[in-house]
């Protein structure tokens, strides 16, 4: 919703998605064992619905391990897809070893870019 309202406009509605995969064989990791079958992998995203159409997106993906769902993107951390004129994507990086990854900065000049001289990409 911040994102919206740093670009005036207004969210109509959320549509929610998830998929899961499942281990093909038993692994351990420190929480405990995975075994055979059971979720290893999860991927979530909600999107937003603006004028009738996906307009933002937000997804999630959680591994247990690197080799759980190979086909599914990679990365740390989390994208954000605009859809409109223009369209832009936002992959926002986790902090690793002490690295900041500066998500919150980020985000507040990836909101006042798309308010810049391009306009509005969700007025119709």
């Amino acid at each position: 919703m911040l994102l919206a309202d740093g670009l005036g406009t207004a969210i109509d509605d959320f549509v929610y998605h998830r998929e899961v995969a499942v281990a093909d064989k038993a692994f351990d990791i420190k929480a405990g064992r995975i075994e055979a079958g059971t979720v290893s992998a999860q991927r979530f995203c909600y999107t937003a619905i603006v004028a009738g159409r996906h307009a933002l997106t937000v997804e999630h993906i959680t591994r247990l391990g690197d080799d759980q769902a190979p086909d599914w993107p990679t990365g740390r951390g989390w994208k954000v897809t605009v859809e409109g004129r223009p369209a832009t994507v936002l992959d926002s990086k986790i902090a690793t070893h002490g690295v900041h990854g500066g998500a919150k900065a980020a985000l507040v000049g990836f909101v006042l870019a798309m308010r810049g001289g391009a306009g509005n990409p969700y007025v119709p």
